[in-house]
């Protein structure tokens, strides 16, 4: 049993969440993928989504099982696929990479059942995918870095489900890069008590796409095809065989 109410923070038009009665962890897996099925043959107006289930890349509430949805169409939503994937096995669905910084593969179907049974192949898939040469390592010992942001909508009797790829991996040479971000922000502004959250509002807004580039595990750049080639041929290989 799930409950429901809408945000007090109100992010977008009827924020919502959908809570589960049991005091579990968040989890994504293929019942994950049921249960938006679930709430969008209830709620078809609406979107609904999972923050990812593993710190960092995480949401805020990791220890109970939450969705979010509401009554909004986000920009990612509104991007084209760039690069079509068809896997044989399942001709009733669409996949393909979605021409977004993030890295995200798009899953369009009228049939729900092979909608969700493709996407936990993937989501099974990825959990378990190493690239070292892109520094893409699914596990260190018995921790886990891999996980998916599971994001789904409606359009007519078509499910859309966004599978936006994570990896949790840090780098301490990205955080030394913000810190000279940091730095020279300082030294080429004047910043004042009164106008430090515009100074800042505004450097954000200007360096908003590199962030989103720098959060896809597969970078938008001749590299990062190769990676996602190599990803999706593999994906292809064992979710067809």
């Amino acid at each position: 049993r799930w409950g429901f109410q809408y945000s007090p923070y109100a992010y977008f038009n009827e924020h919502c969440i959908f809570l589960d009665q049991k005091h579990i962890p968040m989890i994504i897996n293929q019942q994950t993928l049921i249960n938006l099925v679930d709430i969008e043959k209830q709620l078809p107006e609406y979107f609904v989504g999972s923050n990812a289930d593993l710190p960092i890349v995480g949401g805020s509430m990791l220890a109970h099982e939450h969705y979010q949805g509401g009554r909004h169409i986000f920009p990612m939503m509104k991007a084209k696929i760039k690069k079509e994937i068809y896997f044989e096995k399942y001709p009733e669905v669409k996949a393909g990479i979605v021409d977004w910084p993030m890295s995200d593969l798009r899953l369009i179907s009228k049939n729900s059942l092979d909608l969700i049974d493709l996407g936990s192949k993937i989501i099974n898939f990825w959990d378990h995918y190493s690239d070292p040469a892109r520094q893409i390592k699914a596990f260190e010992g018995n921790s886990k870095h891999h996980t998916v942001t599971p994001i789904m909508h409606r359009e007519g009797d078509r499910f859309i489900l966004d599978l936006v790829l994570r990896d949790n991996n840090q780098d301490n040479r990205i955080a030394d890069s913000h810190l000279d971000w940091a730095r020279k922000l300082k030294s080429d502004s004047q910043i004042t008590k009164e106008n430090i959250d515009s100074v800042l509002q505004q450097a954000l807004v200007e360096i908003f796409d590199q962030v989103l580039e720098c959060a896809g595990v597969f970078k938008n750049n001749e590299d990062g095809e190769i990676g996602w080639q190599k990803f999706t041929d593999a994906l292809i290989s064992e979710v067809d065989r």
